[in-house]
């Protein structure tokens, strides 16, 4: 997921960037700059689900990672 995928996610759901920073203890600056990639940290989406209450299907929903598309692979040990 890139930095600008993960913004247009927040900003969907009302949540403003300098509120995510705030609860991160992050300046606003710094945290701008954290979604400035082209692959958002595992850890840092972690982080995200901590302070704003969330799994991490809130961020999948709708995609090819969501829980509900994702198809159950056991190992038949054969």
């Amino acid at each position: 997921m890139t930095g600008e995928v993960l913004k247009s996610i927040l900003f969907r759901n009302g949540i403003q960037l300098k509120d995510v920073a705030e609860k991160l203890d992050m300046s606003q600056q710094n945290f701008s700059n954290a979604l400035k990639v082209a692959d958002i940290k595992t850890g840092l989406l972690e982080k995200l689900c901590d302070v704003l209450n969330v799994t991490l299907e809130f961020f999948y929903h709708d995609t090819k990672y969501s829980s509900s598309s994702i198809v159950q692979v056991t190992a038949s040990g054969d």
